[in-house]
């Protein structure tokens, strides 16, 4: 029993890691797409994918990301 309370315990925390990193991986991807349809000047891609990047932002509570999509 203990050691399936510590090996869960463990995986839990290696799971919270990932689920984090793929947040700021999926921040960081959108960015990258905002970025390219600056480039290609495209300005309702770029409106739809930041109010994209907001809405993440505000169903995940991420201030930082909401202010800078805004």
């Amino acid at each position: 029993m203990y050691i399936l309370r510590r090996l869960g315990s463990w995986l839990l925390l290696v799971l919270a890691g990932v689920g984090s990193s793929l947040h700021a991986q999926s921040y960081d991807n959108l960015w990258k797409q905002v970025e390219q349809a600056e480039k290609k000047s495209l300005p309702e891609t770029v409106v739809k994918l930041t109010g994209q990047i907001y809405r993440k932002g505000l169903q995940e509570r991420n201030a930082p990301q909401m202010l800078k999509a805004y």
